[in-house]
């Protein structure tokens, strides 16, 4: 299942940014690769489980079924920039089944408190909306 864009990607997992250059969460789902130490064969076992997770939430589903789902899903986290969904599902892809972010603003190089998100999900099923701030 392995092609090029991920032999690239996993090959620039210890240089994410030089990779991504405006896509801070691209930039992140390549940190957690490299975290994870997801190598080619690596990469192969967690897409097979992914896509056959998300196939059991398909009715009808076959090989072309696979295929597209698996080429789709590579495409998506192999991209330079990702959506949010995408981060979800990279995440998800990695088997994490909670993750926390944390955004610390600063005005003139003075640090406002920080905006903390935990969110978590059970089974294949993503988070059914954005993660809540957990400061006002």
């Amino acid at each position: 299942m392995s092609n090029e864009a991920v032999k690239a990607l996993l090959s620039n997992t210890a240089e994410p940014a030089a990779m991504t250059r405006g896509g801070i969460l691209a930039d992140n789902f390549r940190r957690l690769l490299a975290s994870r130490h997801v190598d080619e064969q690596r990469w192969d076992e967690l897409l097979d489980k992914f896509v056959r997770q998300e196939l059991q939430l398909v009715e009808h589903s076959d090989q072309s079924t696979y295929d597209a789902l698996a080429n789709n899903l590579t495409k998506e986290l192999t991209a330079p920039a990702m959506s949010w969904d995408t981060y979800l599902n990279g995440l998800r892809f990695l088997g994490l089944t909670g993750a926390s972010i944390t955004v610390t603003g600063f005005v003139n190089g003075v640090a406002i408190q920080p905006v903390v998100s935990d969110f978590t999900w059970t089974g294949p099923q993503r988070p059914a909306e954005a993660p809540k701030d957990s400061a006002s």
